[in-house]
Parts: structure tokens; C-alpha cells; sequence
């Protein structure tokens, strides 16, 4: 802690902060600014309820303003009714009507799924790719937007923070508010003569339960009630109060280990981030010759570094078939247990064909799933 007393410490995209873990998140906040000296600045365009009465303040003189300026630079339809699902094939068909478009699905099997009913044309981008491989396909977005070329994405919600990409339409599965916002960020943001159109539709699938979906029923009582106004920046603080009254935000009992001095327990129990699978190194670009690389000369700093944008998480499901169909190997040592699948680095071959691994769509579910998994978000 001591590395970051008197110093200011930048929060980028903290709506993205997991509900479940917001009460030892803002304690942690509170105590650097109470006995640290250290202050605290959270940003993001979707500003949720973090802030305590007295202590915090706006940075920015009449935030409002910045709203309003916004107002017309995209206008938000409905592709069918906010309370009824409708079929992929429907928001494809929306889609083909036009030739540059975005569109933002709730989970990577969605967003493979709309991209093969949209033709080899249509670009993919979701987690099931490797870092490397994501930051090729945005490059090649980008030319192509350049170009005035046509361009059909899909992707997951990973274009909603910190991606640099502006299509002047956007398709989004309805959603919590400030991820409706976070995705209307993307139409129209380099704010062109002609409104963008946000079209929201009800996916046949719904967000991973918890706080994803919370957000869900959320907005749509918003919607209910005539509140959904996503140019109102008094909305977003309204909505996440609403959504924690549904849930835990310390619904690991952090604090209660913390209270109870039991330090070590209480560590264990935060998660910032929840490690669900075992990163594995994919096949693409230098991928394979990096694994072989770090094989031949042994783990060093630099070599690690260099193969973090090659990887791509698996759930346990995942890597025990890949595992069973020889398709992965441990990068060190051989590992017996699949149980074990966390407790060392794995890489999967590059020199067997078919490969799991695909240009378009990174690690295929469809590669790597028996049948349909609840875990796939």
C-alpha cells in the first residue's frame, strides 16, 4: 500500500467494477484517500453510484452539458418489442439491410453462431480469440471503415470499453443501461452530419446470470416506467442503485473475514476478476514458434511477456476435450491430472491439422464443446 500513498490513482471504466465485490472495493478506495493521501479518480461516460456524500465531488464543471451536446448523435430504435425475444435470423436479416454495421451480442456462441448466418464476409471478434488476433481483426475493421468499404462485425461486449471503433449503425442485445450506453458509443462517435441508429433488440439467449442479467431486468423496468433515456447522466446512478437491491455487493463475505482479522482468508475470497479456466497458448501468428521458443530456452521474463497476447482461457469442459483429442500439451512438463489444468501452462499443438483453432472465429465452440454449456459467456 505503501507504493501508492501520496500519489493519484486513475480508475478508467469503472462501471465495469464486478457488483458482487463493490463494498471491499470502495473500502479499499476509502481507506487510501483517508490514510494514504492518495486520491481516487473514477471515469468512465457512465458514471454508476460510487460516491459518498461530503467526500466525493465532479470533476468535470457541468457535466450535464456534455450530455446534452451528445443528444442527437444517434437516435435508438427497437428491432421488435423490448419484452420479446426474436430469432438470430431476424437480426441478420436487419443486418444485410445495411453495409456497415456493428452488432453486440450477449456470449461468444452468439456471436459465432449470427456470424455464420451472415457469410465468410462477415467479421468475428470475440474472447475466444487470443489478444494478437483481436487486435488484427480491429486494425482490419478500421482500414475497411477508412476505405468506405462495406463491413458487418460481430462481436461480444469486449468493443465496449476502451475500443476505438465508429459504424454508423449498431445493433446491441437489449442489455443493462450502461452497457446500452457503453455500446451507443460506438455509433456514430466521430460525430457525423447524418444520426447514427442504435437499434436494441431481445436476444434469444440472456446475459450469465448474476450481475449481467440483473442489469437486464433492470433496464426493462426502466423501459416500463419511461426512464430509459441513455443521454441522461442522472440515470446511471438511479439504475445501479436499483440493480444492487437485487443482489450482495460483498456476496463473497470479504469483509466479514476482514472484520473477524482473518487477513489471509479474506484475501483469498476477493477476486477482482474471477479465474474460471487455465490460459492456454494458441496457434496463431507467432504463437506456436513462441511456445517452442520458451520450451527450448525455459521460462524467463521476457519470453512470458511475449506470449501473454497468445493466449485464450478454457473452461475445465473445454480443456479436457481438447486434452482427450491430443490437441494440448503442457509447455514445461507433463501434467497427468487434468484436474491439474490450472497449475501449469499449457499450449495447444500447431503442428496437427484441423486445428482447433480457426482465422475467423479464434477457438470455435463448436471445436470444443460436447453440447451446450451455461458457461459459455
Amino acid at each position: 500500500m505503501h507504493r501508492i500513498a501520496n500519489s493519484v490513482v486513475l480508475l478508467d471504466e469503472v462501471q465495469t467494477f464486478p457488483l458482487g465485490m463493490l463494498d471491499p472495493i470502495l473500502l479499499a478506495l476509502k481507506h487510501l484517500t483517508a490514510h494514504f493521501r492518495t486520491s481516487v479518480v473514477s471515469m468512465t461516460a457512465t458514471q454508476p453510484l460510487l460516491r459518498e456524500e461530503g467526500r466525493d465531488r465532479e470533476i468535470i464543471p457541468e457535466p450535464g452539458r456534455l450530455y446534452d451536446v451528445m443528444r442527437d448523435r444517434f437516435q435508438l430504435e427497437w428491432l421488435g418489442s423490448p419484452d420479446t425475444a426474436i430469432e438470430w435470423e431476424a437480426v441478420a436479416d436487419r443486418a444485410r439491410g445495411h453495409l456497415r454495421v456493428l452488432m453486440i451480442v450477449h456470449a461468444r456462441r452468439d456471436a459465432e453462431e449470427l456470424a455464420r448466418m451472415l457469410g465468410p464476409e462477415c467479421i468475428h471478434l470475440s474472447a475466444r480469440m487470443c489478444a494478437a488476433h483481436r487486435l488484427h481483426v480491429l486494425d482490419r475493421v478500421r482500414r475497411v471503415m477508412a476505405g468506405g468499404g462495406p463491413c458487418r462485425l460481430v462481436a461480444t461486449q469486449l468493443v465496449e470499453a476502451g475500443v476505438d471503433i465508429d459504424f454508423p449503425v449498431v445493433l446491441r442485445a437489449m442489455a443493462g443501461l450502461e452497457t446500452l450506453a457503453q455500446a451507443a458509443g460506438r455509433c456514430n462517435r466521430e460525430y457525423a452530419p447524418v444520426a447514427g441508429q442504435f437499434i436494441v433488440f431481445r436476444a434469444p439467449t440472456q446475459p450469465p446470470a448474476g450481475a449481467l442479467r440483473a442489469g437486464l431486468n433492470a433496464a426493462l423496468r426502466f423501459y416500463h416506467e419511461g426512464r430509459m433515456d441513455l443521454h441522461d447522466p442522472d440515470i446511471f446512478p438511479q439504475y445501479t442503485r436499483e440493480v444492487l437491491q437485487t443482489g450482495d455487493s460483498d456476496e463473497r463475505m470479504v469483509l466479514t473475514s476482514e472484520r473477524e482479522l482473518d487477513f489471509p482468508e479474506s484475501a483469498k475470497r476477493f477476486r477482482m476478476i474471477d479465474q474460471y479456466g487455465a490460459a492456454v497458448i494458441v496457434p496463431y501468428g507467432e504463437g506456436w514458434a513462441r511456445a517452442q521458443a520458451l520450451r527450448q530456452h525455459g521460462p524467463s521474463r521476457g519470453g512470458l511477456r511475449g506470449i501473454q497476447r497468445h493466449l485464450v482461457t478454457l473452461y475445465e469442459q473445454e480443456f479436457r476435450r481438447l486434452r482427450r483429442e491430443g490437441f494440448l500439451e503442457s509447455l514445461f512438463a507433463k501434467t497427468e491430472e487434468a484436474s491439474a489444468f490450472q497449475e501449469t501452462l499449457w499450449v495447444i499443438r500447431g503442428d496437427l491439422q484441423p486445428s482447433p483453432y480457426s482465422d475467423r472465429f479464434g477457438l470455435s465452440w463448436q471445436a470444443v464443446e460436447d453440447e451446450p454449456s451455461t458457461l459459455m459467456a
